[in-house]
């Protein structure tokens, strides 16, 4: 199977939590590979590329969006500075708490 034959799924309410698609789909990506790898996983801009058709950009604008819940670190791999990547699980569960309350005021 071609590394780019995949689905990405994104659950709504990382939407409505970030305000957009892209910040949305790189949490989502980031909880995916957390469960395949463990934390915290490194990936590089290439690979992030590879895996949600995201640019570098468009990667350190998604990083910055999720700031408070992902955890960014650069680590050396092999002597290669690689930004590694851990969910910071309560404030996420905090923040999916607080759009489930704005869901019931709607």
């Amino acid at each position: 199977m071609h590394s780019r034959i995949h689905v990405l799924t994104i659950p709504r309410i990382y939407i409505d939590i970030l305000g957009n698609i892209k910040s949305a789909l790189f949490l989502s990506r980031c909880i995916y590979w957390t469960g395949v790898l463990g934390e915290p996983f490194h990936k590089t801009y290439k690979e992030w590329e590879d895996d949600t058709g995201l640019s570098r950009v468009e990667i350190d604008t998604a990083r910055r969006e999720c700031e408070g819940l992902i955890i960014t670190s650069l680590k050396k791999v092999d002597g290669t500075p690689i930004l590694h990547y851990s969910i910071e699980w309560e404030n996420l569960q905090e923040a999916i708490y607080k759009q489930e309350a704005e869901y019931e005021r709607a």
